[in-house]
């Protein structure tokens, strides 16, 4: 629903739904792992779901998209760490072959690849620090799925 509302243009300093595209991105915030886990929670730093999620990595592209855009409109500096925890999760997640499963460093297919792809893209766009070791790892793994006639096998 937040994706929704930021692709119309509305953010939570401008348009007719300010408070609840706010409290979207503080129930975002407050869901993320900030520190280092514990035993009381074994989530690990910028990740926002259980890790009894059988779709952590969905789960984290779209949380982590849906944050990143929202900096990237606004530039608000309060946004700014979470998205950089959110977003090195992710790189740290990152399958050798470079895709995303699931789970931590499990090979996945291109729709959860394609998650995690936008919210580094976003990320990337509002300036905050990418790994050029994930994209170079990104792209082998897209073409090793392409096919002959230019299309992905998924």
């Amino acid at each position: 629903a937040l994706l929704t509302m930021l692709g119309a243009g509305y953010t939570h300093r401008d348009g007719p739904y300010q408070d609840e595209v706010y409290r979207a991105l503080q129930y975002l915030l407050n869901s993320m792992q900030n520190e280092d886990s514990s035993r009381q929670d074994p989530r690990l730093k910028g990740q926002f779901v259980s890790p009894n999620s059988r779709h952590l990595m969905y789960e984290q592209g779209i949380a982590t998209f849906a944050l990143c855009e929202a900096y990237h409109m606004t530039k608000d500096k309060w946004l700014e760490p979470g998205c950089q925890r959110a977003i090195d999760f992710i790189q740290t997640a990152q399958a050798y072959d470079g895709s995303w499963g699931y789970a931590i460093k499990q090979s996945g297919d291109l729709s959860i690849v394609g998650w995690q792809l936008m919210a580094l893209r976003s990320a990337s766009a509002s300036g905050l620090v990418i790994s050029g070791g994930n994209i170079k790892r990104i792209d082998r793994f897209l073409d090793g799925k392409m096919t002959d006639f230019a299309f992905y096998a998924y």
